[in-house]
């Protein structure tokens, strides 16, 4: 009885900040770009609604911090919850990309193969030329600077992309924790508008996005479908191997 008057009175607490701000819960909704059924759930001290117990946190200091509130999140002992029909979802997923991934590989060691081929026959066809020249030698002076030239272009070289690179891009505020095994967190951390995220993952790890709408998200230099895994409250968890 002593907690729930506790969650009640803080519950209280925050409705009767936002009146005497004289703002409604639609113009705090549009200020601080949270959902306007997470507000009134802070205030109703109903934190089932929640998908997760991080966005419940996050979002309530965010409102907590908007209205001046010193107490801290008042819910202890939540943890995530994946239903087994998303991690059928994640695994019929993970099955694809390693398809996919091999036979890319397949790809380019065959075009590898071609181009070791291509260049041992071009190497053979001007060791021949080199001999036929040798019979008739013949001097040609080169200009200094076509010789600078070419030594700047043998130098230059493409920089190499990790594929095992994870962008993100943030449109606008976006929750987003990063797990690997599902244990270390990596990153767990509200991301506002115009902020960017590059990540080298080397191993399996696992990606949770809040308000997947306020981002775009890329892995190896592909786009990550985030709607294939989100839920009604647009939050997306998606497993991903790297094997």
């Amino acid at each position: 009885m002593p907690k729930e008057k506790k969650l009640e009175r803080l519950g209280l607490k925050f409705k009767q900040k936002r009146s005497d701000l004289n703002l409604s819960i639609e113009d705090i909704s549009v200020k601080l770009n949270i959902n306007t059924k997470y507000l009134l759930a802070i205030e109703d001290d109903d934190y089932s609604t929640f998908p997760a117990r991080t966005f419940a946190i996050a979002y309530y200091n965010k409102y907590a911090n908007f209205l001046n509130i010193l107490d801290k999140y008042p819910i202890k002992d939540e943890e995530i919850v994946i239903h087994p029909k998303a991690k059928k979802k994640f695994t019929f997923l993970n099955k694809n990309q390693a398809r996919l991934k091999s036979k890319r590989l397949k790809i380019v060691f065959i075009l590898l193969l071609l181009s070791l081929f291509i260049l041992f026959h071009l190497n053979n066809d001007d060791d021949l030329t080199n001999a036929e020249s040798a019979l008739e030698p013949v001097t040609i002076n080169l200009p200094t600077s076509s010789k600078e030239e070419n030594k700047k272009e043998l130098i230059k070289v493409d920089p190499v992309i990790s594929n095992t690179d994870l962008e993100l891009f943030f449109l606008d505020t976006c929750w987003v924790e990063i797990y690997t095994d599902n244990k270390k967190a990596l990153i767990y951390k509200l991301y506002n508008k115009d902020e960017k995220l590059r990540l080298d993952v080397g191993k399996s790890f696992t990606l949770i996005v809040g308000n997947i709408d306020n981002v775009v998200a890329k892995y190896s230099g592909t786009n990550i479908d985030l709607t294939e895994n989100a839920n009604k409250q647009k939050v997306s968890i998606n497993i991903i191997k790297n094997e």
